[in-house]
């Protein structure tokens, strides 16, 4: 049995390739539905909490342009063997009445597939700007998460409240955008 210091090492002998695996990895997870967490928190243990961070970030990004490219390239029909067709449909009329902010909102809810809105929003109106800045920020309330609760249990103190209070920020600033965007 490998120690994980030993596994970092192996993984660190890599050079450049240890986080380009790593993020390959978070890629290819993104054409499935199983639930990245494992992944992310293996890149916090083997790369520590801010490398581990970016690695999944730019993972994500990249698996969830993947995801959305594919769904435009092979459109509903194949799309719909994967996301059932009320998702889409929802999906649809959700982009056209809530625009891009309803999408923000989506992504932060932990309940909703985030590989499935992928492929949802890749064959729905929104634009490549709109998937960009909703799926970039939408991502990393689940990264800092495990990012506090990996700190945490490594004895990080500081690090876990500057994490959460960047976290709560960002939820009053989305909250205030929506309540004037309800004003409206």
């Amino acid at each position: 049995m490998h120690t994980i210091s030993q596994i970092q090492q192996y993984v660190h002998a890599f050079g450049v390739w240890g986080p380009v695996m790593a993020i390959l990895l978070i890629v290819l997870h993104s054409v499935t539905f199983i639930p990245s967490e494992v992944l992310t928190i293996a890149d916090m243990v083997l790369f520590g909490p801010v490398l581990g961070a970016l690695y999944a970030w730019v993972g994500a990004m990249l698996g969830a342009y993947l995801a959305y490219y594919l769904a435009k390239w092979l459109g509903r029909p194949i799309v719909n063997r994967f996301v059932n067709k009320r998702a889409l449909k929802r999906a649809d009329d959700f982009v056209r009445y809530r625009g891009a902010w309803g999408i923000l909102v989506l992504r932060l809810i932990p309940l909703v597939s985030f590989n499935a809105l992928n492929y949802a929003l890749g064959l729905s109106g929104l634009t490549f700007w709109s998937f960009t800045w909703t799926t970039g920020i939408g991502i990393l309330p689940a990264i800092l998460v495990i990012a506090l609760l990996y700190k945490s249990t490594t004895g990080q103190h500081d690090a876990m409240i500057a994490l959460a209070i960047i976290g709560i920020l960002l939820l009053i600033i989305l909250m205030i955008r929506l309540w004037l965007k309800k004003r409206k």
